[in-house]
């Protein structure tokens, strides 16, 4: 996912530290979900106290909702890739990925208000910048097949303080070398 965008980030001199969300990548564990992503994020934090944060897709919702959640004061900076707003959006999106039936999906539903303590409804990324005041730089492709664009859209109505960057032809990876000359000018040149 990163390996595109490293060689800038790299140039700033800054400690890179990534990390893989319970269940993805190399970690264990056999559930995943944004409240116990953002603990992990929330360990790595306390030990290397980022200025930055970087997330991608449901990274970048999970950044989003570490945030809301623990109000890191280190974090100065954010920048959201294609992150979806509405858990709806997503459980929606799985269980049509799966063929689950309506049966799965309402059970999979409850199980996740239940686990969140919230309706779905209330679960979203635009909610969560509402109540942030980190500065962001977010950014979408209009031609996204996986998280909709319009997903981006509701973010950025909701965070006071973003940069919103609305591609064409990325799609859902967004990885362009432009796009990441205008991260690292985000991060790190002076304003």
């Amino acid at each position: 996912r990163w390996k595109k965008m490293l060689p800038y980030l790299k140039k700033s001199g800054s400690t890179i530290i990534a990390i893989d969300g319970p269940a993805q990548g190399l970690s264990s564990g056999k559930e995943f979900t944004v409240p116990k992503y953002a603990e992990f994020i929330d360990i790595a934090a306390k030990k290397h106290q980022p200025h930055y944060i970087i997330g991608h897709s449901m990274g970048g919702q999970t950044s989003l909702y570490y945030q809301y959640k623990y109000q890191n004061p280190s974090v100065q900076k954010m920048v959201i890739l294609g992150a979806p707003s509405d858990f709806t959006i997503i459980l929606k999106n799985f269980t049509s990925l799966l063929s689950l039936n309506n049966r799965v999906r309402k059970a999979l539903e409850i199980k996740y208000s239940n686990y969140l303590d919230q309706h779905l409804d209330q679960f979203t990324s635009k909610e969560f910048v509402s109540k942030i005041d980190t500065k962001g730089f977010l950014a979408h492709d209009i031609e996204d097949t996986v998280v909709l664009f319009g997903e981006g859209e509701k973010i950025a109505e909701s965070w006071k303080n973003v940069q919103f960057i609305q591609t064409k032809g990325l799609g859902h990876k967004l990885h362009d070398d432009d796009l990441y000359r205008k991260i690292y000018e985000f991060l790190f040149e002076t304003e």
